[in-house]
């Protein structure tokens, strides 16, 4: 089984957190191949459109820890500058 952690962007509706079906950004994070001692980071940024179809816009792929948490840090800055300012 395959491991990955995916970051999303909560939206309030109706004073409850719930993550957008539609017209956001999920930061995707797994490990290629799964279980493996050779492996390697591979880091995705996704547009899900409003008809819930999602474009890869970048892709980041390194052994690096390090590299691939500035990456995510980069990406959510760059996120940032384009939506309200509210921590995402």
């Amino acid at each position: 089984m395959e491991d990955i952690m995916q970051i999303s962007k909560l939206e309030n509706v109706d004073g409850r957190h719930v993550i957008p079906e539609s017209n956001t950004y999920i930061i995707d994070l797994g490990w290629y191949p799964d279980s493996s001692l050779n492996g390697e980071y591979k880091l995705v940024l996704v547009h899900v459109d409003v008809d819930k179809y999602g474009n890869e816009l970048k892709t980041k792929r390194s052994k690096d820890r390090f590299e691939i948490r500035d990456t995510i840090e980069i990406w959510l800055r760059e996120l940032n500058n384009n939506q309200p300012d509210d921590g995402f």
